[in-house]
């Protein structure tokens, strides 16, 4: 799918963790040098859902990785997505200047925020997203 907003993003929506990313791969080498194919990681689903894609998000970042690759991408990069998939207010790149600063000043602090901090450490999210995209871009 090509979002409306960005037209040079093709956004490939995951499926459960242990599902082929078969059309994550198409898509790259489909694309034409430049454009960006992204994988969507929904994270406002039912909390045993949520619950998986946290214990292997890890997994499912490396399987998208590798297959962007394989597929002709690279400048593969992970994005929060806030407050959910469906209906964005911003996205930040993670593990950067702006995913602190989203941390800090734009998104809601919530409860439990030092179980969420520790949460985010050990599976390399803040389980309180609504999204995460892989990003990589066609070479």
């Amino acid at each position: 799918m090509i979002h409306e907003a960005m037209p040079d993003l093709v956004i490939v929506q995951a499926g459960p963790p242990w599902a082929s990313l078969r059309g994550l791969g198409v898509a790259v080498a489909q694309a034409p040098a430049g454009r960006r194919v992204a994988l969507a990681i929904a994270l406002d689903t039912p909390i045993l859902w949520r619950l998986i894609t946290l214990l292997t998000f890890r997994l499912q970042r490396r399987r998208a990785e590798r297959i962007i690759i394989r597929a002709g991408g690279n400048a593969v990069t992970t994005y929060g997505v806030e407050p959910t998939m469906s209906e964005p207010a911003f996205l930040y790149e993670m593990d950067s200047a702006a995913s602190e600063y989203a941390d800090r000043c734009l998104r809601p602090r919530g409860s439990a925020l030092t179980l969420r901090r520790l949460l985010a450490r050990c599976f390399g999210y803040d389980p309180a997203l609504g999204g995460l995209l892989v990003v990589g871009r066609k070479s």
